[in-house]
């Protein structure tokens, strides 16, 4: 593994996309998983289908368990921040979905720098 990630986990100590992942159906969590062990051995070098950028204004990137989705950054080390989950069901990443990333991912760095 040689990008290590982590969920993103809020100041209660809860986990948002852990806690989302686990009430996936188990083969769509499995697949999940997957997909999460593929980025952690590839980092920045995954490509589409499995993952896509969402731009250089956001710096965030997600991966895709179809339908579901998971938004991530990468901190300055190489670690993997899964910030927010959700299910797709739009041509594109909803603008309120990125902000709630956006959002977790500044309280993040808030928090652990």
């Amino acid at each position: 593994m040689k990008y290590p990630a982590y969920f993103y986990t809020d100041a209660e100590g809860k986990e948002p996309v852990y806690e989302y992942i686990t009430r996936l159906p188990l083969g769509v969590r499995a697949k999940t998983y997957a997909l999460i062990s593929y980025l952690q051995d590839h980092g920045p070098a995954a490509r589409r289908p499995q993952v896509d950028y969402l731009g250089p204004d956001t710096k965030l990137y997600e991966l895709r368990p179809v339908p579901h989705r998971i938004l991530y950054c990468y901190v300055d080390d190489g670690r993997i921040i899964l910030l927010h989950a959700f299910r797709k069901t739009t041509a594109r990443v909803p603008q309120s979905e990125i902000r709630i990333a956006l959002d977790r991912k500044a309280d993040y760095l808030r928090r652990t720098t």
